[in-house]
């Protein structure tokens, strides 16, 4: 039985167009046929994507469950970080990976389990610009309390890393997770900007209790206007272990 996990920055449903329409945002979540759906950039109540509440939008018309935390707050409204899921939700929290007086930024972690009864954790990141930052918060993610108590069970990181020079690779191995994405040069592979993509920065890592199945990043003219990113998806089989228990 494999899990589809999808991870996009929906750039607060505003295309390459400059124009705000989170329809399109929902037709590629669509088409991508995912079992859980990590959104970075989400709006909660911004006069620019209209007040609304843009992770209950996507979430009901894609018939989901969601979890939201904000972590920008604006003059009006905030926006963060947005995980979805046909799945059954057991419970999240967001952990905290602001450093110092730099944007504030989070790990929106979600307990789920698959159609099985297995638990798993899902933690979705949206890193720093600056690279010292991005190593601080996974450092910070790796080694939190949190982590150290769930660390031995089925984890995938998902999110945009903007690691476009991959500098994170190692203290992710070390971690004891990998990369979806085997072929890291490959021109497909790559998801910003998303109307002519030339880097690579939105990831999904998954530990040893995981077999990566493929590793894909929507193409077409959706995919190449929605946003500023591409959304990228990867399946993966749950495997028996401590998963189990």
């Amino acid at each position: 039985m494999s899990l589809r996990i999808v991870t996009y920055n929906i750039h607060k449903g505003i295309g390459n167009d400059g124009k705000f329409n989170l329809d399109r945002t929902i037709r590629l979540l669509h088409e991508s046929d995912a079992d859980v759906i990590c959104l970075q950039e989400v709006d909660h109540d911004v006069p620019r994507s209209g007040h609304q509440n843009l992770a209950a939008v996507i979430a009901g018309e894609l018939q989901m469950e969601f979890r939201l935390e904000v972590n920008v707050r604006l003059k009006h409204g905030a926006y963060g970080n947005a995980t979805l899921t046909r799945l059954q939700i057991q419970d999240s929290k967001n952990l905290d990976l602001t450093w110092r007086i730099k944007k504030k930024r989070g790990s929106l972690v979600t307990r789920l389990l698959d159609a099985e009864k297995r638990e798993f954790l899902v933690y979705n990141i949206h890193l720093g610009l600056a690279a010292f930052e991005r190593s601080w918060q996974l450092h910070r993610l790796l080694t939190s309390d949190f982590h150290r108590e769930y660390h031995d069970n089925a984890i995938l990181i998902a999110g945009d890393t903007n690691d476009s020079r991959h500098r994170l690779n190692q203290m992710v191995e070390v971690g004891g997770f990998k990369d979806t994405c085997q072929t890291r040069l490959q021109r497909s592979n790559f998801s910003f900007p998303a109307y002519a993509p030339v880097i690579r920065i939105d990831k999904i890592y998954y530990n040893k209790y995981w077999k990566l199945l493929k590793h894909h990043v929507m193409q077409g003219s959706l995919a190449r206007i929605t946003s500023d990113h591409r959304p990228v998806w990867a399946d993966l089989e749950l495997l028996a272990g401590k998963a189990d228990s």
